[in-house]
């Protein structure tokens, strides 16, 4: 999977940048380094990616919905601290 790709996967899946990392568990700066690569994602992520296509109970948003920077920074230090 390519740049482009991973920008069209996560659009047709109503994902935001934030909502993606969060998921991912990875910063939003890093979702925006791999959709301005001329790199191939690494498979673990592609493997990530698949899941939450096919996991859609895992996605709190739906398409349309973002969060603001203060509801980021809460649903990340949610995450740290339960485990995610």
């Amino acid at each position: 999977m390519k740049s482009d790709d991973l920008t069209n996967w996560r659009k047709r899946n109503g994902f935001t940048q934030a909502r993606l990392a969060m998921a991912l568990r990875v910063s939003r700066q890093t979702i925006n380094g791999w959709e301005n690569s001329q790199e191939p994602l690494p498979a673990i992520v592609v493997f990530a990616l698949l899941a939450l296509e096919h996991l859609p109970e895992k996605c709190a948003l739906t398409a349309g919905e973002r969060l603001s920077a203060a509801e980021y920074r809460h649903e990340r230090k949610r995450a740290r601290a339960v485990g995610h």
